[in-house]
């Protein structure tokens, strides 16, 4: 956010964290960059059922940021 005014925060790198359901920790499955807009695309394969999340690791003068989880339930 740039005052009162959300910009794009593109060419920044984002963490795909996956929750197996009833664990209490987070694995780090991978990275991908954002392109000049601020977004992204990737594809992992869930295997079990668990919660999925992005996660932006702040430097400078930014904070962290992480999308919406999203739970899987695989079949």
């Amino acid at each position: 956010m740039s005052g009162t005014k959300w910009v794009a925060f593109g060419k920044q790198r984002i963490y795909i964290l996956f929750q197996a359901k009833g664990k209490k920790s987070w694995t780090n499955l991978g990275s991908v960059k954002t392109d000049s807009h601020g977004h992204f695309t990737t594809r992992f394969t869930a295997k079990q059922d668990g919660t999925w999340v992005g996660v932006y690791l702040a430097s400078g003068s930014y904070v962290d940021a992480e999308s919406y989880h999203d739970y899987v339930d695989v079949h």
